[in-house]
């Protein structure tokens, strides 16, 4: 499910300090960018606490049913789990190592979550935001490294982020299917920040036993770059370093890497939850479904008081589709 289709994307990855000039608000950041294919996991463990018994012991989230049933073909007595959340960590000198692992029917592992973080006075995720899907790769002042992996049972890699900094400086490197397609880096002065978008074409594939995802992004290299000042103004430029507006900045990174790169991570991420067992809430795939399914997210978002930017982008999508006549309501008028 695509969320972003309109938004002004790119990618905020730095908490490093009140003294850098902050990019404008309404910009999401490199959490949002995770948490738009992370979305159809977060709305399956939604749907399995609407449908199943939840438990939690320790760091485990444990999921029953009440009667016997099937799942994925093996029957499965009351009260045996049927899909589990564990989450684990160990810190090693500087080093933070965290890792969530999402166990389906049959015990089978259906995605794994590896979090290495580097700095000094590390503290680990709650297991209260992990339960909610909320994860961090923004740096924090202690923190001067990040890699986030997404992998699937077998150990293969679905897609990553490596966050560093220094000194003024900061970069992002995020890849699918260890092809990288997109790197950004920001320079911090007193005066203004500067974050430089630059976009990789690449060939990988997914294959699994009932799905085959193929991605071949032909194009040279090219920037994208935000120049935010300490008085307010922000600038957008071209490749050659032109001056661009931000509907056009806008619509090249959501045609670069939202509609096509994350959009495909979303897809194999949303087949993976097939080793859930089956919730009551599912697609159907018409247009009203999207926009219950966007609703849903939106609220879950609010209810866990995570990606608020993105609720304020979805509701001023629905206003400006409502005023040119995408959005009908049929709703009955109030007395």
């Amino acid at each position: 499910m695509k969320i972003l289709t309109a938004s002004i994307l790119f990618l905020l990855v730095s908490n490093a300090g009140a003294e850098n000039v902050p990019l404008p608000a309404s910009v999401p950041g490199a959490d949002d960018i995770v948490s738009e294919f992370r979305t159809q996991i977060v709305n399956k463990i939604v749907d399995l606490g609407k449908n199943y018994i939840s438990t939690i012991r320790g760091n485990t989230l444990a999921f029953t049913n009440s009667d016997s049933m099937k799942c994925n073909e093996v029957t499965h007595e009351a009260g045996e789990r049927l899909a589990t959340i564990q989450y684990t960590y160990s810190q090693k000198g500087k080093q933070l190592l965290e890792q969530v692992t999402y166990t389906g029917c049959n015990s089978q592992i259906s995605l794994v979550e590896d979090i290495i973080t580097d700095g000094e006075d590390l503290s680990p995720m709650s297991f209260k935001d992990i339960i909610k899907g909320k994860r961090t790769i923004e740096l924090a002042q202690n923190e001067t490294r990040r890699i986030y992996k997404m992998s699937n049972g077998e150990g293969d890699e679905i897609f990553s982020v490596i966050a560093e900094k220094n000194t003024g400086t900061q970069s992002v490197n995020f890849k699918f299917v260890e092809q990288k397609f997109l790197a950004v880096n920001y320079r911090y002065t007193p005066e203004a920040t500067r974050a430089v978008l630059t976009f990789y074409g690449y060939e990988a594939s997914y294959v699994r036993k009932y799905g085959r995802w193929g991605m071949r992004n032909k194009m040279d290299p090219f920037n994208l770059s935000v120049f935010a000042k300490k008085e307010g103004d922000v600038n957008y430029f071209n490749n050659n370093g032109n001056l661009i507006s931000l509907s056009s900045f806008v619509s090249t990174f959501n045609k670069t890497v939202m509609d096509s790169t994350i959009s495909t991570v979303s897809d194999i991420i949303e087949y993976h939850t097939y080793y859930f067992p089956k919730t009551d809430a599912t697609k159907s795939g018409n247009q009203a479904q999207q926009f219950i399914d966007d609703l849903r997210l939106a609220q879950n978002r609010l209810l866990a008081n995570t990606d608020i930017s993105l609720v304020k982008i979805l509701i001023q999508e629905l206003i400006n589709a409502a005023e040119i006549g995408q959005i009908i309501d049929n709703r009955p008028k109030k007395k």
